[in-house]
């Protein structure tokens, strides 16, 4: 889902929301056929745009990831 408002002539605000599930499918992994935590479930990323008048602009980024599964074995 995204949201952008004006806030004024040349800054503008946005929202992002983003919710995702993934499964596997793999017979080896401990998650078979059930939901895999290796991705964030939500994501939010907010961001101000500032456009000037001769076209440039200058965005300022917010993001903010769901917890989400680290395997831990793999590392030495």
């Amino acid at each position: 889902m995204r949201y952008e408002q004006s806030l004024t002539r040349h800054l503008f605000s946005n929202i992002v929301l983003v919710a995702s599930s993934t499964n596997t499918r793999d017979v080896k992994s401990a998650f078979n056929n059930h939901l895999a935590p290796y991705q964030p479930k939500l994501t939010a990323l907010l961001s101000l745009d500032y456009l000037d008048p001769s076209g440039n602009k200058v965005r300022l980024k917010f993001r903010r990831n769901g917890s989400f599964f680290q395997d831990t074995s793999a590392n030495p």
